[in-house]
């Protein structure tokens, strides 16, 4: 389900460039750092590698602009309305006000010749390691140094998974939400409409982030029985998660988000609507938008055992021994998260954005926990329920 409460705070709260805040000079929301010659989100960062050479976007009409009243004038005088998460014309040419710069986007030559300097680099640094070695250390070299927390095959593996997870689960779930629009042209609005959206956008979510996590060598190298576990017992609680992830990187028409909301709140009320409204707009403002922290973080809560504090004996359960194994992995997961925060970040953000992860998750698996309640005890939401228990087993593992 992808939020209305992504029309972001930046709607009437654009930063000027000279402003003294590390906020997104594009959609207002926490910035990353200084991306293509402008302070950036790391969504809008992704946004503008993408578009910045279709220039072609931008003579394409706002689709907002004659709803909108809130419109902001550009230098060029063409206006950028109020909903720059869901118009791609407005938010290229925020873009570019803010300074963007085009021409820093590599091309495919360009970041081949960049990939192959990085390498004559890393041969150079190596020689003069093994240089240096040979003279006798010094009483500061036993010091471990933050670039000691960080190996050069921890780089590769987050690398990997930040790739995994636009490759496997961005665009599987892209792929599979057109598919779903294209079923609904003639959407009505009525009960069975609204539970068979719900329903069919959930478990998109769940196929994708399965299909990231089974591109893990480590969830590869399980067993059958634990695999079979972990998906039973923890896929239904992440999908919260997940979904804000997916929602940092994809975006939707403001007619789409409608559709979801409006499926969202008949299924489970305005009450626990308002509660999951809330919460994702304090996922929003508080979590770190660094794709890095969120992905592996997801990969640590799918190592639980289970995720849930309320366990449930209807589910499949593994040996001691397995519990072990897995939590081992668990702990390598999370001490290479806390190494890789520490290296970014000095020591109090790096705690401070440990804890708002752990914080969100717990808010967030709270209102998960109350939807999935409804799901399994309402009569109406039986075919969901046995839809959304399947598609997390595979037959392979069952």
């Amino acid at each position: 389900m992808l939020s209305q409460t992504l029309k972001v705070r930046s709607q009437s709260k654009y930063r000027d460039s000279t402003a003294p805040v590390r906020n997104c000079f594009v959609c207002g929301s926490k910035a990353l750092g200084v991306n293509f010659g402008a302070l950036t989100c790391a969504p809008c960062k992704a946004f503008f590698r993408r578009n910045a050479r279709r220039k072609e976007v931008l003579q394409i009409q706002c689709q907002h602009e004659d709803l909108d009243h809130s419109i902001n004038q550009c230098n060029d005088n063409m206006s950028i309305c109020s909903e720059l998460r869901h118009c791609t014309t407005c938010r290229l040419r925020r873009c570019f006000e803010v300074g963007m710069n085009a021409s820093l986007v590599r091309s495919d030559e360009e970041k081949q010749r960049y990939k192959q300097i990085i390498l004559v680099n890393r041969q150079r640094r190596r020689s003069s390691i093994k240089l240096l070695t040979r003279k006798a250390p010094q009483i500061s070299e036993t010091i471990p140094s933050d670039n000691a927390l960080l190996k050069e095959k921890d780089w590769r593996f987050l690398s990997k998974i930040v790739d995994a997870y636009e490759n496997y689960c961005l665009k599987k779930f892209i792929e599979n939400r057109k598919n779903i629009i294209n079923n609904e042209i003639n959407f009505d609005n009525k009960p069975s409409a609204n539970i068979n959206h719900y329903k069919e956008v959930c478990l998109n979510n769940i196929k994708s982030f399965l299909s990231f996590l089974l591109s893990i060598p480590t969830v590869q190298s399980l067993s059958a029985n634990n695999r079979y576990y972990l998906f039973k017992h923890n896929i239904r609680s992440l999908l919260l998660p997940n979904f804000h992830e997916i929602e940092q990187t994809c975006f939707s028409e403001s007619w789409q988000v409608n559709i979801d909301n409006a499926a969202t709140e008949f299924i489970f009320g305005k009450t626990l609507f308002d509660d999951f409204v809330q919460i994702r707009k304090k996922a929003e403002s508080v979590l770190i938008t660094d794709p890095a922290v969120t992905r592996l973080w997801l990969i640590i809560l799918f190592f639980s055992t289970p995720l849930l504090c309320l366990y449930d004996r209807s589910l499949p359960n593994i040996s001691k021994e397995s519990r072990l194994d897995i939590n081992k992995i668990q702990n390598s997961f999370t001490t290479l998260l806390w190494n890789y925060l520490s290296h970014r970040h000095e020591y109090f953000d790096a705690t401070q954005i440990f804890s708002n992860l752990i914080y969100i998750y717990l808010q967030m698996q709270r209102i998960s926990q109350a939807m999935n309640h409804e799901v399994q005890m309402r009569n109406d939401l039986v075919d969901m329920n046995q839809a959304f228990n399947q598609a997390v087993a595979f037959e392979s593992d069952m």
